[in-house]
């Protein structure tokens, strides 16, 4: 099995439904919410000729930081597992953080103002992206997935 197909497995496994995977410079997620979908069903975007380089740049570092500081359980996961959380953080929030296109447009303004990761970190839906993640790991069912995922990921051809 490929990484991308154990990724897809992954998210779909933690979604609970089926997520598309797109081609896409980095990691991100498109959510469906309030009448407005972008795709059919949710979906997250991964840099698939280079699955792990941007995992180990500067903002990632930070997003890691950031991600074990207020989870310090978090430590003992790869980068890839987080990032994937996180993205999954967003399709399961966006509800409560794009409840309307005032929403939407509001913290894409938000997106376009700061000037650092630390900026970005703090917006509400980036925040609380990251406050899912935290949670779901919390579960120890959970944890059992992300390390088997892990497992499965840097074991794949």
């Amino acid at each position: 099995m490929t990484q991308v197909m154990i990724i897809r497995q992954f998210v779909n496994e933690v979604v609970r439904e089926k997520v598309n995977l797109i081609n896409d410079d980095g990691y991100c997620a498109m959510a469906t919410y309030s009448g407005r979908a972008y795709y059919s069903r949710p979906t997250i975007g991964i840099p698939k000729d280079n699955l792990l380089g941007e995992l180990s740049d500067e903002e990632t570092k930070m997003f890691r930081r950031d991600f074990v500081c207020r989870y310090s359980s978090a430590r003992g996961f790869a980068n890839i597992t987080l990032v994937l959380l996180h993205e999954i953080g967003h399709i399961k929030t966006g509800e409560q953080y794009w409840p309307n296109k005032t929403a939407e447009d509001l913290d894409f303004l938000r997106r376009a103002q700061v000037s650092t990761q630390e900026e970005y970190m703090k917006i509400p839906s980036e925040y609380g992206a990251t406050e899912w993640a935290i949670t779901w790991l919390q579960n120890p069912n959970n944890r059992v997935m992300a390390k088997r995922f892990e497992r499965q990921f840097f074991n794949a051809d």
